[in-house]
């Protein structure tokens, strides 16, 4: 369900450009349909002067805001061989699929399904906008709406084998996997839904992720160490090659997801973590680890936002060293 925020947070002030479908360039272009929409919300004919393609918009709730609606289903294994004591595999099937996400909306969307004649023109969008009695554009108000599907399926796998060593401790065994079959995601119920596995686009999108680890409790130390494996992605090169850095592009002559910019392969990673934890007493442990043991830099992502990097991989910096002490009360 939406938030008191999601609902009801207050209006931030923009200037974002856009193109109002009413001004005198455009309404001698539009359908009779869009025509008499904005007729009907007082623009003379002909169209109305807009002096600058900045226009002030208000950037807050929207208190018709429905609840996200959502189904989901899973159909799995869990298999414990008698013959192998110890040991546990389970594999699941899922699917989720979720409809009237709320979605941003921007100036342009909501003039456009205000007034042009279209499948997606839509009435309720005009109470967003607030004319001037000359009938100018004085503010458009933009906020979350209910209109995104997300279909998105896949499959889970893992692998757990725990057992003992005489005189050396014990060892606990994982290795659990995701692999997506599909993620399809739509603006709106009228969109066509798209799916872009692999493509780098401001987010990691990654089709397979795994983890595996290693616990071994021995006396009173307990080491752990764990592996993170990334499935490639695909960043578009069009920013590189906007500022002149296409030789840092590894594949700048192929098709990219948005053009002929090519792409950067931003490819599989492995990440490996440790620590090691000693039980001083019952109340007091101390433990020593790293992050990214051996100083994996992640790749470059030329469309991630403020940075040249993504977190979904790991922090630029090599290895994070740590340490500490726990007590108990």
């Amino acid at each position: 369900a939406p938030t008191v925020g999601h609902l009801y947070r207050g209006g931030g002030e923009s200037f974002p450009q856009a193109n109002d479908p009413c001004n005198t360039d455009q309404f001698p272009l539009q359908s009779a349909g869009t025509q008499a929409n904005c007729l009907a919300a007082g623009v003379p004919a002909g169209g109305v002067e807009q002096p600058t393609t900045q226009l002030r918009s208000l950037v807050g709730g929207n208190p018709y805001l429905l609840p996200e609606e959502g189904e989901n289903a899973t159909v799995g294994i869990v298999y414990t061989p008698s013959q192998v004591e110890g040991l546990s595999v389970s594999l699941d099937f899922w699917e989720i699929e979720l409809e009237n996400i709320f979605s941003s909306i921007g100036v342009g969307t909501v003039l456009n399904r205000c007034y042009v004649e279209s499948a997606q023109q839509d009435d309720a969008f005009c109470t967003f906008i607030t004319r001037t009695a000359q009938a100018g554009l004085q503010t458009v108000r933009t906020s979350q709406i209910n209109s995104a599907l997300n279909n998105v399926s896949g499959i889970d796998f893992i692998v757990g084998y725990n057992f003992d060593v005489e005189n050396y401790g014990s060892f606990m065994t994982a290795f659990d996997m995701t692999y997506y079959t599909k993620d399809e995601f739509a603006q709106s119920v009228t969109s066509t839904p798209s799916e872009s596995f692999g493509w780098y686009d401001g987010g990691a999108d990654f089709r397979w992720r795994a983890n595996a680890s290693i616990l071994w409790d021995y006396n009173d130390f307990t080491t752990s160490l764990n592996f993170r494996f990334l499935d490639d992605n695909k960043d578009d090169c069009w920013l590189s090659y906007y500022y002149g850095l296409n030789d840092s592009c590894s594949h700048p002559d192929e098709q990219s997801n948005y053009g002929d910019g090519g792409y950067n392969l931003m490819e599989v990673e492995f990440y490996t973590d440790l620590q090691i934890a000693y039980q001083y007493s019952d109340e007091v442990s101390v433990f020593i680890g790293a992050r990214n043991l051996f100083g994996e830099e992640p790749p470059v992502a030329y469309d991630a936002f403020a940075q040249n990097f993504d977190f979904a991989w790991d922090i630029p910096g090599g290895a994070f060293i740590y340490g500490g002490f726990k007590v108990s009360l």
